[in-house]
């Protein structure tokens, strides 16, 4: 296990089958999709492009990483596999490594994979403040959600 980074107190570590864990809150991520929620921080793009267009976050389960991490590891991790689970629930759900967050801040999903962990998918005053959620990042491995393979992104 090699430590790539602490953020907010939380330990970003890397085991040797080449998968990033750590255990944060979940707040909200809602860029990409639709600005339902009027986020005053929404952004229209996500890191991750498919076929020329950014990730919907009210359809797509995806999570987010903080900018630099990835710089950090190989193979590419932008489009990988990613499994959150609930702690206290025991709810799973797969999805996709689709944005970059800030440097000083762990632990944001999108709306669609909120509904799946049953958190409040609200980006303004929906998620999870205590760090219950386990995200696993599986670097190299193309993430299939709901019938589509993304591609792997390079930064």
């Amino acid at each position: 296990m090699t430590l790539l980074a602490t953020v907010q107190n939380i330990q970003i570590n890397l085991f040797p089958d080449h998968i990033i864990r750590f255990i944060a809150d979940a707040d909200i991520d809602s860029d990409g999709g639709p600005n339902i929620d009027h986020d005053p921080c929404w952004q229209p793009q996500t890191t991750l492009q498919f076929r020329g267009k950014s990730i919907d976050a009210q359809q797509v389960p995806y999570a987010v990483i903080p900018l630099g991490i990835l710089n950090k590891v190989r193979p590419i991790g932008l489009g990988c596999h990613v499994i959150c689970t609930h702690i206290l629930t025991g709810k799973t759900a797969a999805g996709v490594l689709a944005d970059l967050g800030p440097t000083r801040k762990v632990g944001e999903i999108s709306p669609a994979m909120a509904r799946l962990l049953g958190v409040d998918p609200n980006s303004r005053t929906g998620g999870e403040e205590r760090n219950v959620i386990h995200y696993e990042i599986h670097l190299g491995v193309p993430a299939l959600v709901n019938g589509v393979t993304y591609d792997l992104q390079p930064l």
